[in-house]
């Protein structure tokens, strides 16, 4: 009996160091990826391993490591550790993620990018190409539909420029509250939160929707040629700011 009892625990710390050992790359195998995504330089295990490239939908990161929590299984959770790239790559961030089978959390996300990664190779209205630097940061965020569940974060623009057939427009920079109303993603902005008068709220909406209620007002940092254009708005309300609204698809896609 003794000999049985150990024969299975024997087996059993067998196929505790077999997945926990067990290469990354083999795992990969029997993962079925969308055909736009591809992968590069897969390394380590399971529990903490590394990949040298991600191509997906045109954007690629690179240096992406991540590492699981054990101990997070026994509450039925994955919770793991997440890091992209580093302050020279194209795309560098950090998160905390925890996954169930109903929902995804993020917590403390740290990302920076710039505007050509995130947009790719989308068509933008008026053949627009837009420039300028973008740092995210998120202290929770829950999953739900369509968008969030929970969702406390910021989003920093900085040296924002938009070049189009009318011209070029310097924004400079804007910083953006996000939060999560009734399933939609919220950004709010103020006139002190930027250089250019900007006010007002943006709803991104199920099936890629976007509604925009905001006002635009000529402060002393507006470059000419943005306070030039504004007529194009349409007429300014008594305290002389001007429209800003528009309801329909994400611009791009």
């Amino acid at each position: 009996m003794k000999r049985i009892k150990y024969l299975i625990l024997g087996v059993m710390v067998y196929l505790i160091f077999l997945v926990v050992l067990m290469p990354a790359s083999v795992v990969l195998r029997f993962v079925t990826l969308p055909p736009q995504v591809k992968i590069n330089g897969v390394d380590g295990s399971i529990w903490h391993g590394s990949i040298d490239t991600v191509q997906a939908y045109g954007r690629q990161a690179e240096q992406v490591e991540w590492q699981i929590h054990p101990l997070s299984l026994l509450t039925g959770a994955l919770n793991l550790d997440v890091n992209v790239g580093n302050r020279n790559s194209a795309i560098y961030g950090k998160t905390n993620l925890t996954l169930t089978p109903s929902t995804v959390k993020v917590m403390d996300l740290m990302l920076q990018t710039d505007s050509q990664t995130v947009i790719g190779k989308a068509r933008l209205p008026f053949r627009s190409e837009v420039a300028g630097e973008i740092n995210l940061s998120v202290s929770e965020f829950a999953y739900g539909q369509p968008w969030c569940e929970r969702l406390s974060g910021h989003l920093q623009l900085h040296n924002l420029e938009v070049n189009n057939q009318f011209g070029d427009f310097p924004f400079g920079s804007f910083r953006l509250g996000m939060d999560c109303d009734q399933g939609d993603v919220i950004v709010t902005t103020t006139e002190k939160d930027n250089q250019i008068g900007v006010s007002g709220r943006l709803w991104l909406k199920a099936n890629a929707q976007v509604q925009l209620q905001a006002k635009i007002k000529p402060t002393n940092n507006m470059p000419a040629n943005v306070r030039d254009n504004l007529n194009f708005l349409g007429q300014p309300d008594a305290q002389g700011a001007y429209p800003l609204t528009y309801s329909g698809r994400v611009p791009g896609l």
